[in-house]
This record gives C-alpha cells, sequence and structure tokens, in this order.
C-alpha cells in the first residue's frame, strides 16, 4: 500500500526498480575504468612524445575507444547501458566524464612527457 493512504501501490508498473547502491557501484567501476585507461594513456603520450594538440587529439582518440569498448561489453549480454546506469542513451553515458577525465590525463602526459624529455 501507498503510505499516503490512496490504495494504489508505491511503484509504477511501467517502471523498472532501481537499487542506488548498484548504480553508485557501477558509477563508481566506470569512474575507476576511464581512470585507469587515462593514467595509461597520458603515459603512452608523455613518452611517445607527443605534444601540443596532437595530446588534445590523442585524448579524443583515446575517449571514443574507451567509451565505445565499454559500450560494447555492458550490451555484450544483450543489455543496453539503461540497465547499468540511468543515462537515457548510450552518447549521454559515452560523453559523462569528459572533463574530470581529461584532467587526468593531461597530469600524466605532462608528468612523464617531463620525466622521460627533459630530464
Amino acid at each position: 500500500m501507498n503510505p499516503g493512504g490512496s490504495g494504489a501501490p508505491a511503484f509504477a508498473a511501467d517502471k523498472p526498480i532501481v537499487s542506488a547502491k548498484a548504480l553508485a557501484g557501477n558509477a563508481r567501476s566506470a569512474n575507476f575504468v576511464r581512470s585507469l585507461m587515462f593514467v595509461y594513456a597520458g603515459c603512452i603520450a608523455g613518452v611517445v612524445g607527443v605534444t601540443g594538440l596532437y595530446g588534445f587529439a590523442f585524448y579524443l582518440v583515446v575517449y571514443g575507444l574507451v567509451s565505445v569498448s565499454m559500450l560494447v561489453r555492458m550490451s555484450s549480454n544483450g543489455a543496453s547501458v539503461r540497465r547499468y546506469f540511468l543515462s537515457k542513451s548510450p552518447l549521454s553515458f559515452a560523453l559523462s566524464g569528459v572533463a574530470s577525465q581529461l584532467v587526468t590525463f593531461i597530469l600524466f602526459w605532462t608528468l612523464t612527457y617531463a620525466l622521460v624529455h627533459l630530464y
């Protein structure tokens, strides 16, 4: 029964039941995967010696590859992004961490570039 006492059920029949704990865990896992991939990508860009706008182009290519691979992995068992996240579309999931992962990439890109090529 609804706490309001109207006699209607407390949930809508057309909406799935969502676990906030599971959603938070999925978001944490996705953020961890993205962060780790951009640590690696920044280190690779620094060791290779990528500079200037080519570094940002490298970031965009890697971001696209990481997002597509995560979407493919999620859909490999026949599920969609909606099963794991509250995102309405794969595009909104793919673009969800662009700015925060850019900071991680730049940090490790400049660090490894300085260690390998300057010192």
